[in-house]
């Protein structure tokens, strides 16, 4: 993959993979502009927003709670102008629920279109990123529930543990396989 070797474990549907160490940056944008991109004030965001890679580039968007990850609707123009590395800006948007669950969001623009994904794993593995550059108490586990709004629900495990390694996993269903052909 473009993020190196990934180790994945498979028991029966359930895999989960070990995700690279986070790098982070601050966004070159305020919050006011961050908040505005989202269509939320700068007084629904709760920390700081950070670009996170653990194998695919993100910003990643802490907000006051589940009501405000459930009207966020980000403004495709004003998202074009928050890119990264691959030209593709891309928001995880979430909050916490309580009882280690989390309920979240992940929008991309892609040839112009905002799109929404119901289950990302590469964004969970970012937010682990973002936990551990907060220095949050680890170890951590947290479920993530996202896909509410599209009505396609998913549910995500996130642990990070002691030394900040991030494991991300779910049920995974196969949609296709192929082999090579020398």
């Amino acid at each position: 993959m473009a993020a190196g070797v990934i180790p994945v474990r498979a028991r029966g549907d359930e895999w989960t993979l070990k995700a690279n160490a986070p790098v982070t940056c601050a966004p070159d944008a305020s919050v006011g502009d961050i908040a505005a991109t989202l269509g939320l004030s700068a007084a629904d965001i709760t920390g700081p927003p950070l670009w996170v890679n653990t194998g695919n580039e993100q910003m990643v968007v802490p907000v006051a709670n589940a009501d405000v990850v459930r009207r966020c609707h980000p403004d495709p123009a004003r998202m074009a102008t928050h890119q990264k590395s691959d030209n593709v800006p891309k928001f995880f948007v979430w909050a916490e629920l309580g009882n280690g669950e989390i309920v979240a969001r992940f929008f991309l623009l892609k040839h112009g279109a905002l799109m929404e994904d119901h289950g990302t794993g590469s964004a969970a593995a970012n937010l682990g990123g973002w936990f551990v550059t907060q220095r949050v108490a680890l170890p951590l586990q947290r479920v993530i529930w996202q896909g509410e709004a599209i009505g396609r629900p998913a549910r995500l495990m996130l642990n990070v543990d002691t030394g900040g390694g991030i494991f991300v996993g779910g049920q995974v269903v196969e949609l296709g396989s192929g082999v090579t052909v020398l």
